[in-house]
């Protein structure tokens, strides 16, 4: 059973989304973005592998999107299991590190270099 998100929780990030016809997550397997982690968390070593497989193939397949910070901006505001744009949000771990992400992204795209930052001046390290 696919679960659908219904027309009134369709952020305007995820409409972007969908009309992006150049996301490479289209036509993948989507058992990439499920996660069978269940209450507790994955138990043994092999489910743990299995997990962290899928969760690396899902960022392989997100890393290059166009829209990926559109996809995890609508993630956070309503998505609440699944992978997003490479993270997965049913780990509170997963949806923080979204977050951070989205946060440099942002100050990545804001950055122009004509003003000292600490995105274009080497890092200084000062002793004790």
């Amino acid at each position: 059973m696919t679960r659908r998100t219904p027309i009134g929780v369709a952020t305007p990030e995820l409409r972007v989304v969908l009309a992006c016809r150049d996301r490479p997550c289209v036509g993948t397997d989507a058992a990439v973005w499920s996660s069978d982690r269940g209450p507790g968390g994955p138990k043994t070593p092999e489910t743990r592998a299995a997990e962290a497989a899928r969760e690396a193939a899902a960022r392989a397949i997100c890393t290059p999107c166009p829209v990926r910070c559109e996809c995890v901006t609508h993630a956070l505001a309503v998505e609440a299991w699944l992978v997003w744009g490479g993270f997965d949000m049913a780990r509170p771990a997963g949806r923080h590190a979204a977050r951070v992400w989205l946060q440099l992204a942002a100050e990545i795209a804001a950055d122009d270099g004509d003003q000292p930052g600490r995105r274009n001046q080497p890092t200084q390290w000062r002793g004790p």
